[in-house]
């Protein structure tokens, strides 16, 4: 039996069609992420980390949004909402030399 969504969330409050879309994209998405980590748990050839796997994840979904997104650790999370120094990062420029061929 399929699931839907949409009906499940019509009773509580009136959603549109584009919501509907989306939530139904949203469990599809879900599903196949959960059926992509069961099967890394139960065939893969050496004991799952199951953290390290799910960072891994989390990292490859915001690096896939834009250069200057990144996924925070919990660790990381503590040590920016400390008073801890931060660690040296760079101001974002890269410097090239180019060498040109005037003829």
């Amino acid at each position: 039996m399929d699931f839907h969504p949409c009906r499940r969330l019509r009773h509580r409050r009136r959603i549109s069609p584009v919501e509907c879309r989306l939530a139904r994209t949203l469990i599809s998405t879900s599903k196949i992420f959960d059926d992509v980590v069961g099967l890394i748990t139960s065939n893969y050839v050496e004991k799952v980390d199951i953290d390290k796997v799910m960072d891994g994840a989390m990292n490859g979904l915001t690096e896939s949004l834009d250069p200057d997104s990144a996924f925070l650790t919990a660790s990381e999370v503590k040590q920016a909402e400390s008073s801890a120094p931060m660690p040296a990062g760079d101001v974002g420029l890269d410097l090239t030399r180019q060498y040109y061929t005037r003829a």
